[in-house]
């Protein structure tokens, strides 16, 4: 939706602006990342239709909101049988991400990748897991090779962010 686009859009800004006077930190670096994550703007949404009732249309109202915990709350509900799954599970990491629940987030992944998704999916999947391993600051020999993979792989949609992120960590 254009509004959740255009709050993106705000972070992005302001937080560029409050990202030229900080150090680089890894929390710091994975804010910078993650909040310009205008893939998660491209939902899947139901064309349409969509009930007022629609638990990821109310994922998505409750993420623009910033309200977190009930993201997290409908985007769990989702079963994997709906067609909106895949975005569903993104989107929840990056609710549980946003709640600092980073082991939750890990886990959301993991079995997003596990689960096959399209490649375009697996790819931000991908993205966000290298975030949330480095603003946990936990398993470091797995972000390092996760951000090897990324960036070498020239067919990976994020391989410019991931040699950026390079950059910003050897400064």
């Amino acid at each position: 939706s254009m509004s959740l686009a255009a709050s993106f859009l705000v972070l992005l800004v302001a937080g560029g602006m409050w990202f030229s006077n900080t150090n680089y930190s890894n929390q710091a670096i994975s804010d910078k990342n993650v909040n310009r994550l205008d893939w998660l703007t491209s939902s899947t949404s139901r064309k349409g239709d969509a009930e007022a009732t629609d638990p990821f249309e109310t994922g998505i109202d409750a993420l623009q909101a910033q309200d977190y915990s009930s993201a997290i709350d409908f985007f769990e509900a989702i079963p994997k049988s709906d067609i909106t799954w895949s975005q569903a599970r993104l989107h929840l990491a990056y609710a549980q991400y946003q709640s600092t629940d980073f082991e939750a987030a890990q886990a959301t992944l993991a079995e997003l990748i596990q689960e096959n998704a399209s490649t375009i999916n697996r790819q931000k999947a991908e993205w966000l897991k290298l975030q949330v391993l480095l603003a946990s600051g936990e398993s470091k020999a797995e972000f390092e090779q996760l951000l090897d993979t990324v960036s070498t792989d020239t067919q990976h949609l994020f391989q410019r962010q991931a040699l950026e992120m390079k950059q910003d960590l050897n400064t």
